[in-house]
């Protein structure tokens, strides 16, 4: 039983990438079909060439779209200025409502929820909302039911395939 579910976790860790799985097709192919065992090596020579170069593909295409998002970072010149005010002016309000206005013993200011979602949102999406949505896809790709929960299941995502 053992064997069988460690079979069944490395078949579906090699499923949920793609080019694994259709070079592991064209080595079954080349197994069922082509007899010589010089061509059956050059076959195979082949397969992992092409692998090999759907691979660096793969990450020439991630290496661009993670310096296209940089540059949609840098590029911000409109807002970064106003995020920033708006975060370091919340930060100060959190620290007088929590910290200081304890000691001097004056009323802390009210904020709206608004202005806390606001806050949270900006916050998150320097470093929460990216590995969410980092963990939504990954759960996505994988074979067979697939579930997982973040902020006490607040958020999910699944896959039933």
């Amino acid at each position: 039983m053992a064997g069988s579910i460690l079979s069944d976790v490395v078949s579906a860790a090699g499923a949920s990438n793609p080019i694994s799985a259709i070079a592991d097709l064209g080595k079954d192919l080349i197994d069922k079909f082509i007899p010589d065992p010089k061509q059956k090596a050059e076959a195979q020579l082949a397969v992992l060439d092409r692998q090999n170069q759907m691979n660096l593909a793969l990450i020439d295409q991630q290496n661009k779209v993670i310096a296209a998002a940089q540059d949609n970072m840098h590029d911000d010149h409109y807002m970064k200025w106003m995020r920033a005010f708006f975060c370091f002016s919340m930060t100060i309000l959190y620290i007088w409502n929590y910290a200081i206005c304890r000691f001097f013993q004056q009323q802390p200011v009210d904020l709206p929820m608004s202005m806390h979602v606001m806050f949270a949102t900006i916050m998150l999406g320097f470093v929460g909302i990216p590995a969410g949505i980092e963990m939504a896809k990954q759960v996505a790709s994988m074979q067979g039911d697939s579930s997982a929960s973040i902020m006490g299941g607040l958020i999910k995502a699944g896959n039933k395939s």
